[in-house]
């Protein structure tokens, strides 16, 4: 693996992983607080709180700053610079996930498959899809779309041991995902119809 792509990535981890984890806290501590006001007080008058004000503020600032860490990059590999890859890579890895984060991770995995990708990348987009078919929130068909784009023996290894797991759900997800993009044949040619 190449020493400086690794480096980078594992220095955009390092970067993003707090933003994401404190968008994450502050959207959970919002909605709890959320919840159990409108449960007791009601809607109106909930939203009317002082409490609502300010925990409504801080998940709002937490949101901004993540969007203002990963939204330049989000663009830039749009526009066709492969400079901010790492941070592409980086986002789709850490595990915090925020509100309405799914939409940027899977716009992240359009925008990373137009890009071009050094096998450094490619080995640890790999990393990335065999940790998030473990977790259960992950499912992201934008990432599942890359895994016949990334087959290497080794890999197919690890998806085939993954659609032996104990976990039920694991495993039936994995059998999908290596059914529909693993072992799927390509359409035939259309005849004009």
């Amino acid at each position: 693996m190449n020493e400086a792509i690794e480096a980078a990535y594992q220095r955009e981890v390092r970067k993003l992983g707090p933003l994401l984890l404190e968008a994450e806290e502050a959207h959970a501590r919002f909605t709890a607080a959320w919840k159990q006001g409108v449960r007791t007080l009601g809607w109106e008058s909930y939203k009317k709180t002082e409490e609502y004000g300010r925990l409504l503020e801080r998940h709002h600032a937490s949101q901004k700053r993540l969007e203002g860490e990963i939204g330049p990059s989000l663009e830039a590999l749009r526009n066709g610079d492969p400079a901010p890859i790492e941070a592409g890579l980086a986002y789709l890895a850490v595990k915090a996930r925020p509100f309405r984060s799914g939409y940027t991770s899977a716009s992240m995995a359009r925008a990373l498959r137009r890009a071009t990708l050094e096998e450094s990348h490619r080995a640890i987009l790999r990393g990335i899809l065999l940790d998030r078919l473990r977790r259960p929130w992950a499912s992201v068909l934008e990432l599942w779309r890359w895994i016949p784009t990334l087959k290497t023996p080794d890999f197919e290894a690890s998806l085939r041991a993954l659609a032996d797991h104990e976990v039920p759900w694991i495993r039936t997800r994995v059998q999908r995902v290596i059914r529909r993009f693993l072992e799927a044949k390509p359409l035939p040619p259309s005849n004009g119809a």
